[in-house]
């Protein structure tokens, strides 16, 4: 129970973090704390994943749910960094991707999306295939 406390308080500090990442920080700065970043590319589905790293994987991915229920106005792409940044510190490979509604879709607040892949697979913020890849950080 202590474990997923403290993956929740380290994934609410994140959140603020990201938060003011998005809020403060210009786009073109962005590639240096979230990786390189250009067009999406379907992810290399060469790397086999444990059965600990799937693991860590989900755990991280509910930590940054949770958090975000408890701060509330955290959209898409804070959590989407959020979880980024939790992975990565535990070496663990992934991608956020940023995604688009299609032209006859847009008009709302929803337009644009971002979601966390690992192993080619949505693990944050699935659009459930409604979004077009736009941009992706990874590396």
């Amino acid at each position: 129970m202590m474990r997923v406390r403290l993956r929740t308080l380290e994934a609410m500090a994140l959140l603020l973090a990201a938060r003011f990442l998005v809020r403060f920080v210009p786009l073109r700065s962005w590639s240096r704390l979230l990786g390189t970043s250009g067009p999406y590319a379907p992810a290399d589905a060469a790397h086999q994943a444990s059965a600990t790293e799937e693991k860590r994987v989900h755990q991280c991915s509910a930590a940054v749910r949770r958090a975000a229920f408890r701060l509330p106005g955290t959209l898409c792409l804070p959590q989407a960094i959020g979880l980024r940044w939790m992975l990565k510190r535990r070496r663990i490979e992934n991608a956020i991707i940023v995604g688009i509604l299609p032209a006859e879709k847009r008009g709302s607040a929803h337009d644009l999306h971002a979601w966390v892949e690992w192993q080619g697979h949505a693990v944050l913020g699935d659009s459930g295939g409604n979004h077009a890849s736009l941009l992706q950080f990874r590396g």
